[in-house]
């Protein structure tokens, strides 16, 4: 047993990893697998819109600047 838990949890990153052979896309996909054979429920939100969020300003105001 580690006595440091952020350790076991590296050695067991690294071990996923290295089963998937550092591939990202394997990696995922593995996820996507073992989600989609569970049992258990799982919320997906939606994507984000990063160009379209605008800064609102001290007003509160979303299209103006402050001046």
């Amino acid at each position: 047993m580690n006595l440091n838990p952020i350790d076991e949890i590296k050695q067991i990153r690294h071990r996923l990893g290295a089963a998937a052979g550092f591939d990202v896309g394997r990696i995922f996909a593995e996820l996507r697998k073992q989600q989609s054979t569970s049992n258990r429920t799982y919320v997906h939100t939606p994507d984000s819109d990063i160009a379209n969020n605008k800064a609102i300003n001290r007003s509160g105001d979303a299209g103006r600047s402050a001046s």
